[in-house]
């Protein structure tokens, strides 16, 4: 956002939030199709593909059109892991599913520790975390 030139802090804030009040409106809108069609792998594949032609799309255009394209990531993605985890329990046992979300959640903490961790290694080592495409 700070390619965005000429907006102070407070805006620059208001424009970050735009993305997840564009996604709490897709996780309801979202949840009540899937609720309503019971067909949660379609819309779980739909939300994914959205989402990741959003990120794409958000390195590839201009700063405002990368803030469209983050709002569509966030649409994509925030509203998939509440369908993602209605699949499972919906033809598996409580006992069995239990251990598959404990292990995914166990893993998902640790990308928390390890991506910032990389990322801090890879500054350290380059002086920078940003690509550099010309090379």
């Amino acid at each position: 956002m700070d390619d965005i030139g000429g907006l102070s802090d407070f805006r620059v804030g208001l424009l970050t939030a735009v993305p997840w009040l564009c996604a709490i409106a897709a996780v309801y809108v979202s949840g009540r199709i899937s609720d309503r069609l019971g067909r949660r792998r379609p819309i779980l594949m739909t939300l994914l593909v959205l989402g990741g032609c959003g990120t794409l799309l958000a390195v590839f255009v201009s700063p405002w059109a990368g803030l469209g394209a983050l709002c569509l990531a966030a649409m994509g993605f925030k509203p998939a892991s509440p369908i993602l985890w209605t699949i499972p329990r919906s033809y598996l046992d409580a006992r069995a599913v239990a251990p598959g979300i404990a292990l995914v959640n166990s893993i998902g903490n640790l990308g928390g520790f390890v991506a910032p961790t990389a990322f801090g290694l890879i500054e350290d080592a380059t002086g920078s975390t940003r690509a550099d495409w010309s090379a």
